[in-house]
C-alpha cells in the first residue's frame, strides 16, 4: 500500500507523513518524536506529524510505547479512535475482526461509535460490531507472545497448546481427538519450530508429518484422563 493511496483511505492531512508494511515480525519502529512501536507481521502504519498533532494509522497489530508531548496522538483503526498522550499499550486491528487493546502503563480514551471509553492500566477492551463491549483485565500469559517471544502453558490442554503454536508459527496444525485430554505444562522462548515439535514429541510419544508447506498433521496414542 503507498502512502498516497494510504492518505486517501486514512486521512488527508498536509504534514509530514509516511507509510510502513512490514513482513517480520518484532520490527522495532522508532517515530519522529521518538517514540517506539513494535510491529506484528503483516501490519501496515502510517505516521502523520503536524507542529500541533500526531496522527497514526494502524491496520494489523502493534504495542507502542508513546512519548509525553503536549501534542496528544491519535491511533486510527477501521472500528475506532484511540487518544494517547504518554502511555504504552498494545492494539490488535485487523480487518473484520475485533479490534482489541490492553494498556500496560498510563491511559487512553477510545472512541468507538458515538461512546468514549477510559482504559487504564493492566485493562483490555475488546470491540466488535454487533457485541456489547465492557472493559475486563486479560489473564492470557499468551496474549502478546509474538511481541514477548514466549510462550507459556500450565496444566494447558494439548488442542489450546496446539491453538497457540498455530497463531505464533502462523501454520496450520491437524490434530486428532485422542490427543485432547492431555496436558501440558512448560515454557517455550525464541525456539524454532522444530524445537518445539522435538519437545512435544518427547513428552508424549507423538508424531508430526509435514502435509505441505504450513502444514502439519500430529499424531499419537493419548493420554489417560
Amino acid at each position: 500500500i503507498s502512502s498516497a493511496v494510504a492518505s486517501i483511505l486514512f486521512y488527508n492531512i498536509p504534514s509530514e507523513k509516511y507509510a510502513l508494511r512490514i513482513s517480520k515480525s518484532g520490527r522495532l519502529l522508532i517515530l519522529p518524536d521518538s517514540s517506539r512501536v513494535i510491529l506484528n507481521d503483516s501490519t501496515t502504519i502510517i505516521n502523520t506529524v503536524s507542529p500541533t498533532s500526531r496522527t497514526l494509522a494502524i491496520d494489523g497489530e502493534a504495542f507502542f510505547d508513546i512519548r509525553k508531548d503536549p501534542r496528544p496522538l491519535n491511533v486510527i483503526t477501521q472500528q475506532c479512535n484511540v487518544k494517547v498522550k504518554g502511555t504504552s499499550f498494545y492494539i490488535s486491528a485487523y480487518k473484520d475482526k475485533a479490534t482489541e487493546l490492553l494498556v500496560t502503563r498510563g491511559n487512553v480514551e477510545v472512541d468507538y461509535k458515538n461512546k468514549t471509553w477510559s482504559v487504564n492500566e493492566g485493562e483490555y477492551l475488546s470491540l466488535k460490531e454487533g457485541i456489547n463491549s465492557t472493559i475486563t483485565t486479560q489473564t492470557d500469559p499468551n496474549f502478546m507472545a509474538w511481541q514477548t517471544q514466549r510462550l507459556v502453558f500450565k496444566q494447558t490442554p494439548l488442542e489450546e497448546v496446539f491453538t497457540q503454536l498455530e497463531k505464533y508459527y502462523t501454520i496450520r496444525i491437524d490434530v486428532p481427538p485422542q490427543l485432547n485430554s492431555c496436558r501440558f505444562t512448560g515454557a517455550f522462548e525464541s525456539l524454532a519450530l522444530k524445537e518445539v515439535f522435538s519437545t512435544l514429541s518427547f513428552s508424549f510419544d507423538l508424531e508430526f508429518k509435514t502435509v505441505s508447506t504450513h502444514h502439519y498433521l500430529v499424531s499419537g496414542p493419548g493420554c489417560i484422563p
